[in-house]
């Protein structure tokens, strides 16, 4: 597992979302907080059938979790409520990779604040030639475009392509 988000001690908060008041008019917001860890299998699992994603197997899970180079974690009141993943070579390439917020938890600011910490991550540690990509879910591609994603049309860069395993 990666040191920088293993530890127990390392699960210190990087944003205390209490001090970010003018993001949060709707909700009671203690004790919440973004946390560079990784999120538990158990809560992985959680928030991709939050999200409608498809479940994994266990062991499938384990193995991407303990190969992540980067994650953070939103927390409400103790409770994972989001996370995303950075995963790749560590230098020349790096996938933003699961950003989930949680339904009931969305347009709180917690998304941002998500990727905030992901760019953050990869600007410090990706190489000035580093590909650094994402799939986006459907309609959510004007949200990444605010961090300097841009849609791959068949133009100088080629077509985005996916190969999806059948089961």
């Amino acid at each position: 597992m990666p040191t920088n988000v293993d530890s127990e001690a390392k699960r210190k908060p990087i944003i205390n979302i209490n001090s970010i008041e003018y993001m949060f008019g709707k909700k009671n917001m203690n004790n919440n907080q973004i946390i560079e860890r990784l999120p538990t299998q158990e809560e992985f699992i959680s928030l991709r059938h939050a999200a409608g994603w498809s479940i994994p197997e266990n062991v499938a899970v384990t193995a991407a979790l303990e190969k992540t180079l980067y994650a953070v974690c939103v927390e409400e009141n103790g409770k994972c409520v989001g996370s995303g993943r950075v995963i790749g070579d560590g230098a020349l390439v790096f996938y933003v990779q699961d950003v989930i917020v949680l339904p009931e938890c969305q347009r709180n600011g917690y998304g941002t604040k998500m990727m905030d910490a992901i760019m953050n991550y990869i600007q410090m540690n990706a190489s000035p030639t580093a590909f650094i990509a994402l799939f986006s879910a459907k309609g959510m591609e004007s949200w990444y475009s605010r961090y300097g994603f841009i849609e791959r049309s068949i133009g100088n860069l080629g077509p985005g392509m996916a190969f999806l395993k059948k089961k």
